[in-house]
């Protein structure tokens, strides 16, 4: 159990619970589920994160999408925000329930991972259907995680 100084505050990691939509999804076991996740990540400002407690491994979609009432770090509608802001403190942030977190923000970095540490069989078969010869049409990775970025074209990440 994480004593309560040892704990992430809110402060400490720039509000990210704020700043993005988080979603669990269930493990992928099948190939419909690995290429669902793929698809996401096909999408700009979206990234897959697996936190790791121990054996048991949890997935999420993660969408860059700030609250619109987030003000200078501060809920400008703090007095009456949703019950899910209510309800989220330290304790059940994700930051402070898993031991670690892998992060996955590109095509080619799921296929990295899929490579090291997925099914094989999965690997071969996603890579046969889903990876254009010659790898993908754009620059690399997303950097959506990073804080400041420049979007030169709409069309880019």
């Amino acid at each position: 159990m994480t004593k309560k100084k040892d704990l992430v505050h809110c402060f400490d990691c720039n509000q990210i619970c704020c700043r993005t939509t988080v979603v669990e999804v269930e493990a992928p076991k099948s190939t419909r589920d690995y290429s669902d996740l793929l698809f996401y990540l096909y999408h700009c400002d979206t990234e897959l994160v697996i936190a790791k407690n121990g054996k048991k491994k949890e997935w999420y979609v993660e969408f860059m999408s700030p609250c619109k009432f987030l003000v200078e770090g501060r809920c400008a509608i703090y007095e009456h925000r949703p019950l899910v802001c209510r309800e989220y403190d330290m304790d059940s942030c994700e930051r402070n329930r898993a031991k670690s977190f892998t992060y996955i923000r590109s095509p080619e970095e799921f296929f990295d991972y899929l490579e090291k540490k997925g099914p094989g069989k999965m690997y071969r078969k996603l890579r046969k259907t889903h990876l254009p010869p010659g790898g993908y049409p754009f620059r690399g990775p997303s950097t959506a995680a990073n804080a400041v970025r420049t979007r030169v074209n709409r069309s880019e990440c």
